[in-house]
């Protein structure tokens, strides 16, 4: 057999380019957007005089941060300054107050004299020269851009992955599986199903590609084994155990074998259904079997918590950076896996023994 690369490395890399394009693009527009929305009149550098300005009054403040969080305050630094100007004939002059940085606060003095931008054609526009270079800056532009880019990226990528995921869950992958054996390099654990006894170890993650281009060369269990610098090992007669039980919408196959539980997970829902029906048949004859259909409400509860949690977190925070993960997420994964479970719904099957469990089903 060929060998044959992990299906999820692929769709990963695919996903990382995808993110880090629509990422980028979301960058350069939200900048684009940005200085375009606080734009003012002022910002025009052909129609503006620079002037110096004597500071009046520093001053600072302690306001309640309204995206800082509930009961945090922020401190705000104020600046007043006067200003002559040949369209203000009064002697006083024409006096502002505008808004500062903390490092801009600290470097003026009283009676000192500071630069200042002012419109020709209506001197009320008027601003520090330290302000209006900080609007034009790019680097502050896009320090107030990147935050809310790099989070949509990253949602767009988590959203990716989780419909190629679900996309792929009907499919069986080449290379990654036999009659009788399943490998999973995402969870990185090795299952055969040899003379009716399951067996399954784990891999380390430095073994993983030899590993898998050995699974793909027809390696026995037992060397496989060897070359996967396995922690741990299982073997699971079948005719032993007293419980088998599974959901349509899940990878995983959970065993109760000697009072111990096992979770067997496979590389998506075709792989396990495979893997179940090769194993069905070493079930022993008085293993009862039951097919039960979990409520439409009672399915959806993970999903419909974990929105009140991230609700709840946003509500907290109060930050925009907050409100946008938890937004995204809600909006990108947990709303689409709500609505899929409402439609599909979820059934589970279960093989049990009565006598060993001493239940009745």
């Amino acid at each position: 057999m060929t060998n044959i690369p992990s299906p999820w490395g692929r769709w990963r890399r695919h996903a990382r380019w995808l993110a880090g394009i629509v990422t980028i693009a979301a960058t350069l527009i939200g900048c684009l957007f940005f200085r375009f929305a606080t734009w003012q009149p002022l910002d025009w550098p052909t129609q503006v005089d620079h002037l110096y300005g004597e500071v009046v009054q520093l001053r600072s403040d302690f306001a309640d941060g309204k995206h800082q969080g509930a009961g945090r305050r922020q401190e705000e630094f104020y600046l007043v300054y006067r200003f002559h100007h040949d369209d203000v004939r009064a002697e006083s002059g024409f006096v502002s107050r505008v808004r500062i940085t903390e490092k801009a606060y600290r470097s003026y003095q009283v009676g000192g004299h500071i630069p200042l931008v002012v419109s020709r054609s209506n001197p009320s526009l008027n601003d520090t020269f330290d302000n209006y270079q900080r609007r034009h800056s790019w680097g502050n532009t896009l320090l107030s851009v990147l935050p809310f880019s790099l989070v949509g990226g990253l949602l767009f990528y988590f959203m990716l992955m989780y419909f190629s995921l679900k996309t792929h869950d009907d499919i069986m992958h080449e290379g990654f599986y036999t009659e009788h054996s399943w490998l999973d390099v995402e969870q990185r654990q090795v299952v055969f199903l040899h003379r009716g006894t399951l067996y399954y170890f784990d891999i380390d993650p430095k073994q993983i590609d030899k590993v898998r281009r050995a699974y793909q060369r027809g390696v026995d269990c037992n060397s496989l084994r060897l070359l996967s610098h396995s922690s741990y090992f299982r073997d699971l007669p079948l005719e032993d155990i007293t419980r088998l039980s599974t959901s349509d919408r899940s990878r995983q196959l959970d065993i109760a074998y000697q009072a111990e539980r096992h979770a067997i997970r496979f590389m998506n829902q075709a792989h396990k259904k495979h893997a179940l029906e090769q194993i069905k048949h070493y079930l022993p004859d008085y293993m009862a079997y039951e097919e039960t259909d979990t409520p439409i409400w009672q399915a959806g509860l993970p999903c419909v918590f974990a929105i009140l949690v991230l609700i709840t977190v946003s509500a907290v925070l109060q930050t925009l950076v907050g409100y946008a993960v938890c937004g995204g997420i809600i909006v990108a994964i947990l709303l689409p896996r709500l609505l899929m479970t409402y439609l599909t719904g979820n059934r589970r099957r279960v093989w049990a023994n009565q006598q060993a469990q001493g239940i009745v089903i």
